[in-house]
């Protein structure tokens, strides 16, 4: 069932299909991914799914999204859904739905709905810190196979932000150091609408995987990578979480476009590391300095997300000295002693990683403009061959949930750790026009809040009623 007011759906899947005969079938929503996984603090204890149609299908559900090993085969999805919600979320996308929730983190049940019956039920759960909503009913006929299921982060989106001022100071609130960046996107550059603190460098979380994607574009256009080509998977180039590729048999072959695809939609760290390696580290380098970057030093040496996990995990005094050392001893040090180096254990990361950690220093650093003027490259050569699956892959995640009567495209990137939260949209207006809008919030002393990712809609909304300043083209 849809709620009336609609919600903010960073780290979320919405999976929605018709059950019983409803006037008007909603829209499935394809999966939403985080931006990255953050730290999470000591899991919270599981409460037990009852006993009853619903509750095995919930249970089922939970198995193959929490469980390597149960992840379901195409005839198991037939088994467990019925033709109407497979009509309406086909199988290949409920595969992806499932790995977009994976890749989140573990889906734990902590409350179980007193309205829930023994054929639907409403479950409260939280993953990677985030407290999620559960809705699944099961038809009233064995084999009891699921006719609705649905996922929702209960991050309500702010209603009561009306001008450009409230939005600044909504913003300016969430953390220590927060900016807000809206553009016009015209001959691909960037026109100022607002631009409150995006001047600045921020740390971006995940976000940086845009410059990976802008490195490949150029890569394809030069001739040196086509999007078909294959990359086999190595252990030496495998990542820890978020995403579902470093669970994928070293030795086997996934396409240049399939890794890019993880990389935005899922935030796949893993697949970010083969295009990494694939491309080149100063070749990506090159392209942050192509794409306008105002402090491409910042981005230099350009580091894998491999990498960072080791650094995080280092001793403080080791990583002192890594963020004082010049960009050549820097490269030295990542490829002689980190390189070298196994990951950590993920549990005893994420156990320890609870605050922020040295993001004024180890870190991909960009600005709001700086970003923006990243995505416009997109959009100015949107119909060139190289260019047209970079959009298209943008527009597999669309991070928040804005209306698509509005923004008929929404491209999306944001990132995440403790203490660094970055969403950011390439937007394609009603009336043809394209835009551009950011959201930075780093602070060094704690972890960024839900209602920082609140304020996205109501930024996009005022975004949305800026007259454009030439003829939509």
């Amino acid at each position: 069932m849809m709620r009336s007011t609609r919600m903010a759906a960073v780290a979320v899947c919405l999976v929605i299909a018709a059950c019983g005969e409803p006037a008007a079938k909603p829209t499935p929503k394809a999966p939403v991914a985080a931006p990255a996984t953050a730290p999470v603090e000591a899991a919270p204890e599981p409460v037990a799914l009852p006993d009853t149609a619903a509750g095995k299908q919930l249970a089922w559900i939970l198995a193959a999204i929490n469980e390597p090993e149960n992840k379901p085969t195409d005839a198991d999805l037939k088994a467990h859904f019925n033709d109407r919600f497979l009509a309406a979320v086909p199988v290949a996308k409920m595969h992806a739905v499932i790995d977009g929730l994976a890749a989140i983190g573990p889906l734990v049940v902590t409350e179980i709905d007193l309205q829930s019956s023994a054929t639907s039920m409403v479950v409260s759960a939280t993953a990677a810190g985030k407290a999620f909503k559960i809705s699944i009913a099961v038809e009233q006929a064995p084999p009891h196979k699921i006719a609705s299921l649905f996922f929702a982060n209960q991050v309500e989106p702010r209603s009561d932000i009306h001008s450009v001022d409230e939005l600044i100071a909504a913003v300016d609130a969430e953390a220590a150091r927060a900016g807000i960046y809206m553009a016009r996107i015209e001959n691909g550059r960037c026109q100022d609408v607002v631009a409150d603190d995006a001047g600045e460098m921020f740390a971006l979380g995940s976000a940086f995987k845009l410059y990976v994607l802008s490195a490949l574009v150029q890569a394809v256009e030069d001739g040196r990578v086509r999007w078909d080509q294959p990359v086999t998977i190595r252990d030496d180039w495998k990542s820890l979480p978020s995403g579902t590729t470093q669970n994928v048999a070293a030795g086997t072959k996934m396409t240049v476009r399939a890794l890019a695809e993880k990389m935005i939609s899922i935030s796949d760290n893993t697949a970010t590391d083969h295009l990494i390696h694939t491309l080149g580290r100063k070749r990506i380098e090159a392209a942050v300095v192509r794409s306008g970057h105002p402090e491409p030093a910042r981005m230099k040496p350009f580091s894998t997300t491999r990498e960072l996990f080791i650094l995080r995990a280092a001793p403080a005094d080791e990583v002192a000295r890594y963020a004082k050392m010049p960009v050549a001893k820097k490269r030295a040090f990542l490829d002689k002693v980190i390189d070298k180096r196994p990951l950590p254990d993920l549990k005893s990361l994420l156990s320890a990683w609870t605050k922020p950690r040295d993001i004024d220093t180890v870190e991909w650093f960009a600005s709001g403009k700086g970003l923006c003027q990243l995505m416009a490259g997109f959009q100015a050569h949107r119909d060139e061959p190289a260019y047209k699956p970079a959009l298209e892959i943008l527009a597999k995640n669309p991070g928040v949930e804005l209306p698509p009567e509005i923004w008929p495209y929404i491209g999306f990137k944001g990132g995440s750790e403790p203490g660094v939260l970055t969403l950011n949209w390439l937007l394609r207006r009603k009336d043809g026009g394209w835009y551009f809008l950011s959201l930075l919030y780093n602070d060094g002393d704690k972890v960024i809040g839900p209602g920082a990712i609140s304020l996205a809609p109501a930024a996009a909304r005022l975004l949305a009623g800026v007259p454009p300043s030439s003829p939509a083209h």
